[in-house]
């Protein structure tokens, strides 16, 4: 259900829970528009502070753009560049990204996309891949990094010098004195407020590369490298080039059933384990395709039936 309040109706403040990107933007959006608002957060972390921030235009083993990609981007740009000029930093970090591909099959499919109206804006040129396992390379135009805790601090103090911020653990429970927005994230979809879910985990590693000068995104093997500020790119491939190993992925995908993007691990898993994994041959045959066509066409509408399941 999709409730509309006007301004004239606000009793009290709208608060905002959660001071993760989408509460941070949020309360932006409601600063700019005069809109009385409170922003509050348990100051506990979140998937926002530890994120890498990586924005690729192009994704996935299908080779695919993003979810309307060339309609989001410049609009989140703009607004990044506006944050950036009235908190006095950066922010948003324009870069190229290099898809590399692993295999043969995989190669195959991104170089039969190049031409495709969809994917071509986004792409500058095929070069040479780097050293390593790596059967070809793509460079992309329109990626970048977004500064997340940066801009989430930034925010936090700008809003909390004016009155607007303060740390509070809010309970769902109690009476509010006038509209809540959660964003909370994955902390509220663990406590299953939001019904049922699906919460992804992954792992960052941050390293210093000393006299490193990689300005570009890579991404591949089921791994991405995005520079933050300390570049090696001679260390960053062979790191690349370890992790997309067979024998590696394979130790990975005993501990935690994430299918290995390295077809070549599978013949090292036991078979009851390889039988499990989503890149397993017999399950890729009866995997689920998404069509983002369909979605961005229905989105908005399926969103209001899945609200009207929840509350039936």
């Amino acid at each position: 259900m999709v409730r509309f309040v006007t301004l004239a109706a606000l009793s009290a403040p709208i608060q905002i829970i959660g001071q993760g990107l989408a509460g941070t933007c949020l309360a932006w959006t409601f600063f700019e528009r005069g809109v009385p608002f409170e922003l509050v957060d348990r100051e506990e972390g979140g998937s926002s502070r530890v994120a890498a921030g990586l924005v690729n235009p192009i994704t996935g083993a299908r080779f695919e753009p993003s979810w309307r990609i060339a309609g989001f981007l410049p609009g989140a740009v703009a607004f990044y560049q506006v944050l950036e000029a009235r908190l006095g930093g950066t922010f948003w970090h324009p870069m190229p990204v290099v898809r590399l591909a692993a295999q043969a099959k995989e190669w195959a499919k991104i170089t039969g996309k190049l031409g495709d109206e969809a994917a071509a804006p986004w792409v500058a040129s095929v070069i040479d891949p780097p050293p390593g396992e790596w059967t070809g390379a793509v460079e992309l135009r329109g990626g970048g990094r977004l500064a997340t805790r940066e801009l989430l601090d930034a925010s936090r103090e700008f809003f909390r010098g004016r009155g607007l911020y303060r740390r509070a653990v809010v309970d769902p429970t109690s009476p509010a004195a006038g509209e809540r927005v959660w964003c909370e994230g994955a902390a509220g979809l663990l406590a299953g407020r939001l019904g049922p879910h699906r919460c992804a985990k992954g792992e960052i590693l941050t390293l210093r590369a000393i006299g490193w000068s990689e300005p570009r995104i890579f991404i591949g093997g089921g791994g991405w490298m995005v520079p933050v500020g300390c570049p090696n790119p001679k260390g960053a491939m062979k790191f690349l080039d370890i992790v997309g190993r067979a024998e590696y992925q394979a130790v990975f995908a005993r501990l935690m059933y994430y299918a290995p993007q390295n077809p070549k691990a599978l013949d090292l898993l036991e078979p009851a384990i390889a039988k499990l994994m989503p890149t397993y041959p017999d399950n890729e045959k009866v995997a689920h395709m998404i069509n983002f066509d369909w979605w961005a066409d229905n989105l908005p509408m399926m969103q209001r039936r899945f609200q009207q399941w929840l509350q039936s």
